[in-house]
């Protein structure tokens, strides 16, 4: 048996999903994957992104580079997360409502990022880009039934640990819950199919990543994003549109395309074109 690390992982910083989580629980938590610039950590079903930088996931930590680098060269197992002194970074959404011109500006600074995203770069655009605007349409409408057969056709689709298709259900959940049209029974749909299907239709990290989702906990960056949709301000600050694109090699994009899609479908062309590549 391996031995875990011997002590604890302080937190510096903690989300609302990693904190819940570890509420009743002591470790060891086994660590998933280690990457260049930090770590997953499984913590019962939900993945936790350790990292030295700011918090770019809904289930972050962020700790010190030198616990950090310890955790890169150590065992598999770590003997638990402690957040007792941990500052909690804000991920949960509200129904903060979508303003038409803001969303409009947000639309046009997300251009660049919106060009590098993968339904733009692929041969599969069309199919997936439909795939993406039915989703949509169906949460818009409240059809529930329509709702799982749209949502196996985009999980595990595309590329990355956590697939360009997942990325982009975020984005749409999160536009639609910023909108305040994600109902109770829209919520069962998706938690459903999440619960049966999930593990089989796409990655460990990924089902985390989408659970958090579909309970209205995001990135920090994203989650910005859609309060700064609420609106109305004269001037979006660019930055607020970079912070979601950079995570990840896609990713974020991504997740920017499923959010201008969800708003495309509330306000047509009032929501400024999903760019295609010629």
């Amino acid at each position: 048996m391996i031995s875990p690390s011997p002590a604890p992982i302080m937190a510096l910083e903690v989300t609302d999903p990693v904190r819940a989580a570890l509420a009743d629980r002591r470790g060891p938590d086994q660590i998933l994957g280690r990457y260049r610039t930090g770590l997953n950590l499984l913590v019962d079903e939900l993945v936790v992104y350790a990292s030295a930088g700011p918090i770019s996931s809904p289930a972050g930590i962020r700790v010190d580079a030198a616990t950090l680098a310890r955790l890169l060269d150590g065992p598999d197992l770590v003997a638990g997360i402690d957040t007792s002194a941990a500052v909690v970074v804000e991920t949960k959404l509200a129904a903060w409502g979508t303003d038409p011109e803001q969303v409009g500006r947000i639309c046009r600074a997300a251009v660049p990022a919106l060009a590098k995203s993968w339904f733009t770069d692929t041969p599969e655009e069309l199919s997936a880009r439909s795939a993406i605007g039915l989703l949509c349409k169906a949460i818009h409408h409240r059809d529930q039934d329509q709702i799982p057969t749209r949502l196996r056709t985009l999980l595990g689709r595309g590329i990355g640990l956590t697939p360009s298709g997942d990325d982009a259900v975020v984005g749409i959940l999160a536009a639609a819950i910023g909108a305040g049209e994600f109902d109770d029974g829209t919520w069962c749909s998706f938690r459903s199919l999440l619960s049966k299907e999930g593990a089989r239709l796409t990655t460990k990290v990924s089902l985390s990543t989408l659970n958090c989702a579909v309970d209205g906990q995001v990135s920090p960056a994203l989650r910005q994003l859609i309060m700064t949709a609420a609106g109305p301000r004269a001037d979006v600050n660019e930055e607020v549109v970079t912070a979601v694109a950079a995570h990840g090699h896609t990713s974020g994009c991504d997740a920017l395309y499923g959010v201008v899609t969800y708003w495309q479908e509330l306000f047509g062309p009032n929501a400024n074109p999903v760019p295609t590549r010629s």
